[in-house]
């Protein structure tokens, strides 16, 4: 049996962008929808399961006492430069308490002009927002990897975001991917986006057309429309 995804040619890189960018918004916005309704319906009897991953927490309070002794010295173009450690503890306003290593150094240039910097490095937070912290990672990289996967090994064998746009993803053989395969192709497209993304172009300049990660899992995004005719030999 013959299905227009295993006739389709390969998609141009144009639509496979579209199609992702379209994944990441809806995601983005389950995601949203997750995290505001797991908070209203938890929040009371356990706290705020996870994290606005939308907004960064302002900090409310500090609490401050030093860290180690002054020191004093001095840069091979005649800059002084003086150090003070302190150990910060830090409340935010989602309920969060973190501890920092704040250095603070203060340069004065032989010009007469000052530069301060402060450097702070976290060593620790709650439990609670440790938790809560580790769960929104979770929703926001497991949660993905899981839906596209399932999408792609579902009959629809697309996306939401490639379905929208008439695309599927087969194996070389024309045939839906196996949850192995599909769990393999999102690793390597997640490897991929996380590191410099060429991948996705290195497609379009290369043979078939096909990005590195459908490369490396073996399989192809296609057109789902029947495939196109042959233009007759010219008389």
């Amino acid at each position: 049996m013959s299905a227009p995804a295993e006739r389709g040619t390969i998609a141009p890189l144009r639509l496979r962008l579209a199609a992702l960018g379209l994944d990441v918004a809806l995601l983005a916005a389950l995601a949203a929808a997750i995290t505001l309704m797991a908070n209203a319906a938890l929040g009371r009897m356990t706290g705020d399961v996870f994290s606005p991953f939308w907004r960064d927490p302002a900090p409310i309070a500090v609490e401050r006492e030093p860290a180690g002794e002054r020191e004093l010295d001095a840069l091979d173009d005649g800059t002084r430069v003086t150090r003070d450690w302190t150990l910060e503890r830090r409340r935010y306003d989602d309920g969060a308490v973190r501890v920092y290593s704040v250095m603070h150094a203060t340069l004065a240039h032989p010009d007469g002009t000052t530069e301060v910097v402060d450097v702070a490095l976290e060593m620790g937070r709650d439990l609670g927002s440790l938790i809560r912290l580790r769960l929104t990672q979770a929703l926001l990289i497991l949660g993905p990897f899981a839906w596209l996967a399932l999408w792609e090994t579902s009959r629809l064998r697309a996306t939401p975001g490639k379905l929208a746009l008439g695309l599927a993803v087969v194996d070389a053989d024309g045939r839906r991917l196996t949850l192995l395969r599909s769990l393999l192709r999102q690793a390597m497209k997640f490897l991929e986006i996380g590191g410099t993304g060429l991948g996705y172009f290195v497609g379009a300049m290369l043979g078939d057309g096909r990005s590195l990660h459908d490369r490396l899992s073996g399989t192809r995004v296609v057109r789902t429309g029947p495939a196109p005719r042959a233009c007759p030999a010219a008389a």
